[in-house]
This record gives structure tokens, C-alpha cells and sequence, in this order.
């Protein structure tokens, strides 16, 4: 297998081949057709020469017709890039998409493998085109984006490609599209969890999140006040959280605002005289590992607050907290200077975003009260695997084994998708870059540790075999693809 490239560098490449007269390598070509290529990283959307579906096993041709007809497709590529015009580059573009689904229907095709040839469009045409490759896809960012689904996917990249651009300047659109449904649900419903397997990247998406909505470059979210963060743990309490008695250096007590309540304290100011005219400013707080704290513990009477049906003003009923005694018995405090006299409230312009793992012990404990306020939504281990990974010089590898590797941990009784390793695990690659057995390394103090906590329970004989078969699929990861997992457009 070749070794993966940047998305500039695989593009820039391609068109020179479209437009010069040098021709593609056989490991150019194996690139060109990996699922695993810069365009999508996403594992789906590639031609194969062999189709299964019930039936049987077919022989389809659908690589080799690409290559034994590369000069007609280069030479309509050549036209394209001639012309200016937007409607006739459309036009274009869609003739040459029929007409390399023909040529794989008159090779023996037994599907229309729309997904894969969008992704071919992208690839010599990136200009304009969308690197996501599913036209379903593509249509629900359309709808995200309030624009009309009426269109085909070449049409909607036209449209879609500069907006995002400008919304998601440094994001590949996957990336982007993915962030944009959770986003929609964090401003719907004002409470999202992103789930998912170890590695994921859930915190990072929390923190990106974040700073798109508030409307501030990432590495300069920790230092604006509309941001909050908190990682949950099992010393984690009321006290902490809403509001609690604290030491004072002369021995005494006070009650003190907690991180969340003084972080309320400030949306409510914004809230009731936004700075920026009619619409206050968003504010937004993370909580990372959610699950592994009390829930009922340090959220108390929040249950209600924090629900979603409450947040508005006019539906707003504030509730009396632990410690409403001494706020009311508190003469320095009154509705003028803490909105919080009369009770606690969340206001309607705070939205929190939590993470935790599925797999997680504590997760049972979770109850249906507090899961019933927020909305979740799982980050798969696919879904950011190129963009944690996408700037390691050994991409290509850390996918093919990642994939193998999950899919071998799917196969064992008792474990699911849920169990998958996220591709964060993967890009700790780059500590053991001038290592002779980096890979060995990457596995012997990341990835088998990790491993074994899932099997714990197991009888030790059975657990080392099963850690056997792991090592396995992660040494020797398969390149053939599971036509089942192809996407049909």
C-alpha cells in the first residue's frame, strides 16, 4: 500500500496528471482507490473489482475500468479545467460522472457506486467539490445549513463548499459537517453528551464546539469568560459545583458560588442587558468525563434548572438551592446585585456540552432523570479518525491497523463498537517515530493495557489467547474491503 499524503499534495498530484503528461504509478493508483485516501477518510466509497451481496461473488472490474480508461476521463478533465463558466463546469462535471458509470456498467458493474465517484470528482476537481462523498450526507448539511435539498450532490457542493470555507476555515468538511449536527443539537436543546469509544476525541470536539459558538479562535477560548470548563471525578460534589460553605481566614465560614453557579452568574448579567443589542451572547460549559462524578450528588435540585423546558424566561421557575438560608439571611445580597436572590435558574443563554465513554463502569449509575435533559449523540471512532490523524507521516498504516483492530475487538463475545479504540490512541505513534519496533511500542504501552481492561473477568488462559488474536489483526490489518460497508448513493 502506498503511503498517504496530505489532501493538497494527493490533489496537486492527480491534476498533474490530468493536466501534464506524466502518468500514475501503480502505487499512485492504489492510493487513488484506498478507502483510506486524503479525500475521505471515512471508511466507505470505494470501487472494488469484486461485488458481493447475497447472491454470490462477483468479478466487476471497477478499479481496472478506471485505469484502462484513464486517458478519456484525463482528457475530459483537461476540457474541464478550460472552462470558466459555473453552470457549464456543473454540466460538466455531471456528463463526466455518467459517463464513468457507464463505462463500469458496460465492464460488468453490478452497482452504481455513486459514493466512489464522487469521490474521483473530488480528487481531480477540489476546487469546488465537497471531500464528503455521500449524496444523503450532503443533503441533511444542506438542510443544516438551511438551504434547499433539491439538488444533486455536484450541485450542492457548489453551494455548500464556500460556506463552509467560511464557518469552518480550518476543518475538513467532514469534520465540519459532523460538528455543525452536534452543534444544531447543542443550540436545540440546550444540554448535549457526546458518547463514544476511548480516543475519540470527544473533549477536543467539546472545546471546538465551544469556540465556534461563542465565536473565538480555539486557543483562545480558556482565557474568554464565556467559556467554561470542569472534568468531573468522584471527590466532585455539590459544594463545588453550585454552592457551598467555605473557610475564611479568620476561621469562619461562607457560602461560596460554585464553578457552575458563578459561571450562570455571569450568563444572567448577560443575559438581562446583552452587550451586542437584542440577542445575548452564547455562553458555554464543557464538563469532561461527566459520568465519572455523583450525578445526583452534584447536580441536586439542578435536575430541574438545567432542563431544557425551564431555560426560557418566560417558562422559568426558580428553584430554592441547599443553601437558600443564608442567601436569604444575607443583607448584603439583594435582586440588584445577585439575580440569584429570589432562586437559582439557568439561563437561556448557557449551553453545556458533556463527554464521557459508553463502556465506563460509572455509566450505570447514571440515572433516567438526568439522561432525560440531555441529548446524546456518539462520536464514532471513524468518524475523526482522519483529522486526528490526518498529519502523521505513517497515516495510511495507523488506519488500516486501527480499522483491523477494532474490527477483530467487535468479534469478541460481549464486546461492541462501543469497545472500539479511537484513533487519539493511534496518533501516539509519533512518540516512537524514530523507534525501530514503533509499532510494537505503540501496542505494548497504549493499546494492550487498554485491551485487557476490556477482557478483565475472563479466565487468564482465555484472556491471553484473545489478546493473541488482537495482536494479530493489528499486526497484519487486511486491505480488502467489506463491500457491505459501502456506501450506495
Amino acid at each position: 500500500m502506498a503511503k498517504t499524503i496530505s489532501f493538497d499534495d494527493f490533489t496537486n498530484k492527480w491534476k498533474s496528471f490530468v493536466t501534464g503528461t506524466t502518468s500514475p504509478t501503480e502505487d499512485d493508483w492504489a492510493l487513488f482507490f484506498a478507502q483510506t485516501n486524503p479525500v475521505a477518510g471515512i471508511d466507505r466509497g470505494a470501487l472494488s473489482d469484486t461485488y458481493t451481496d447475497k447472491t454470490g461473488k462477483y468479478k466487476v472490474n471497477e478499479k481496472q475500468t478506471i485505469k484502462n480508461n484513464w486517458d478519456e476521463i484525463s482528457k475530459r478533465f483537461r476540457e474541464l479545467y478550460e472552462i470558466k463558466n459555473d453552470s457549464e463546469i456543473i454540466q460538466k462535471l455531471k456528463e463526466i460522472k455518467d459517463y464513468i458509470l457507464q463505462l463500469i456498467e458496460d465492464n460488468g458493474g453490478k452497482r452504481r457506486p455513486e459514493v466512489a465517484i464522487n469521490r474521483i470528482l473530488t480528487t481531480l476537481f477540489p476546487e469546488r467539490l465537497l471531500t464528503i462523498p455521500g449524496t444523503d450526507d450532503v443533503k441533511k448539511l444542506a438542510k443544516l445549513l438551511d438551504l434547499s435539498e433539491d439538488k444533486d450532490w455536484i450541485e450542492l457542493s457548489f453551494i455548500i463548499k464556500p460556506i463552509l470555507k467560511e464557518k469552518y476555515p480550518n476543518m475538513m468538511h467532514w469534520g465540519a459537517y459532523l460538528q455543525l449536527v452536534q452543534e444544531n443539537n447543542l443550540t436545540k436543546n440546550y444540554n448535549l453528551i457526546l458518547t463514544g469509544a476511548p480516543g475519540t476525541g470527544k473533549t477536543f470536539l467539546a472545546r471546538q464546539m465551544a469556540a465556534h459558538i461563542i465565536g473565538v479562535d480555539l486557543k483562545e477560548l480558556d482565557n474568554n469568560s464565556q467559556f467554561g470548563f470542569v472534568q468531573f471525578h468522584p471527590s466532585f460534589d455539590y459544594t463545588d459545583f453550585v454552592e457551598g460553605l467555605r473557610p475564611q481566614p479568620d476561621g469562619s465560614f461562607k457560602r461560596i458560588d460554585g464553578i457552575f453557579k458563578s459561571f450562570c452568574a455571569k450568563a444572567a448579567q448577560e443575559e438581562n442587558n446583552p452587550q451586542d443589542g437584542n440577542k445575548p451572547k452564547p455562553f458555554v460549559f464543557v464538563i469532561d468525563e461527566i459520568n465519572r462524578g455523583e450525578i445526583s450528588k452534584i447536580f441536586g435540585e439542578l435536575f430541574f434548572s438545567i432542563d431544557p423546558g425551564y431555560r426560557e424566561e418566560k417558562d422559568r421557575i426558580p428553584v430554592r438551592t441547599q443553601y437558600q438560608n443564608l442567601i436569604d439571611a444575607d443583607t448584603s445580597l439583594t435582586k440588584y446585585n445577585y439575580l440569584f436572590k429570589k432562586g437559582f435558574y439557568v439561563p437561556s443563554n448557557v449551553y453545556v456540552i458533556g463527554t464521557m465513554n459508553d463502556i465506563d463502569r460509572s455509566v450505570e449509575s447514571m440515572d433516567f432523570a438526568f439522561r432525560r435533559r440531555f441529548t446524546f449523540y456518539e462520536v464514532k471512532a471513524t468518524d475523526t479518525q482522519y483529522s486526528i490523524l490526518k498529519d502523521v507521516s505513517s497515516f495510511d498504516e495507523a488506519i488500516r491497523k486501527m480499522n483491523s483492530l477494532n474490527k477483530a475487538i467487535e468479534k469478541i463475545e460481549g464486546l461492541s463498537p462501543a469497545y472500539h479504540i479511537g484513533a487519539a490512541y493511534f496518533k501516539k505513534i509519533t512518540l516512537y517515530e524514530n523507534e525501530r519496533e514503533n509499532w510494537n511500542l505503540l501496542w505494548n504501552n497504549h493499546l494492550k493495557g487498554l485491551l485487557f481492561e476490556y477482557l478483565r473477568g475472563l479466565p487468564p488462559k482465555e484472556i491471553e489467547k484473545k489478546l493473541k488474536d488482537l495482536k494479530k489483526a493489528y499486526d497484519t490489518p487486511e486491505d480488502s474491503i467489506d463491500e457491505s460497508s459501502i456506501e450506495q448513493s
